[in-house]
Order: C-alpha cells, then sequence, then structure tokens
C-alpha cells in the first residue's frame, strides 16, 4: 500500500501547539487509505497492517503504544476471529502492558478482553 513517509514528530520544544492538533488527522487519513487494501478498491473494518507515529526524544520514554479495536462478539465470524488473533497477538509478548477498557455499567466478568488479558 502505497502510503506517505512515517510520522515522525520532533522534540517538544520544536512543535508547535497547532502541529499537535494535527497529529489525529494524520493517523486518520493513514488509517483509511490502509483500510481501502492493496489495491485502493476494499473497504475493510481491520486489517493486520499497522499505522505507526514514532516520538523520538531524549525525554521520551521507550514506548510503544497500541490502539488494538475492541473484541466483538456479534457480527461476521471472520471478522470476530481476526479481531481476537490481531489482540492475541499483541498481547503474548512478555514485555507487555495490557491496559483494558471496560464501560462502566457492564459486568465486569463478562468482557472478553478480560478474559483474554488473564490468559498473558
Amino acid at each position: 500500500i502505497d502510503l506517505e513517509a512515517p510520522v515522525v514528530i520532533p522534540q517538544q520544544e520544536d512543535i508547535k501547539a497547532s502541529m499537535w492538533q494535527e497529529i489525529p488527522k494524520i493517523i486518520t487519513q493513514l488509517q483509511a487509505k490502509v483500510l481501502k487494501g492493496r489495491e485502493g478498491d476494499e473497504d475493510l473494518k481491520f486489517t493486520h497492517n499497522e499505522v505507526l507515529v514514532y516520538v523520538e526524544g531524549a525525554d521520551f520514554p521507550d514506548l510503544t503504544i497500541k490502539d488494538m479495536p475492541g473484541l466483538i462478539s456479534n457480527g461476521d465470524a471472520r471478522e470476530i476471529r481476526q479481531v481476537e488473533a490481531m489482540t492475541e497477538q499483541s498481547i503474548q509478548r512478555s514485555s507487555a502492558i495490557i491496559m483494558v477498557c471496560v464501560p462502566c455499567d457492564d459486568d465486569i466478568e463478562n468482557q472478553a478482553g478480560l478474559q483474554l488479558a488473564s490468559k498473558h
């Protein structure tokens, strides 16, 4: 897929406030391109391809944050398996810190994300 160069964010002191506001828009545009597939003619809901944003600098920790799609239980069986496999692949590393977000108004014992995280 023909994507622009990776988004590299310069040192904090070199960044104008307006540049920080542009980052979500750039990421959204890159995600849209990835979800169109290699030929640009697909309408994917999920993909194993990732949009990476590198934030580098002396004052920044060496940390990778992945925003994973939420686990789904209703819908196309292939998509359900795909999302679960993507999540499993990302959280199986021993260095992974897993943060599961759950709605406050739902029973925490029924959350698939917590069940999957508890295996690791």
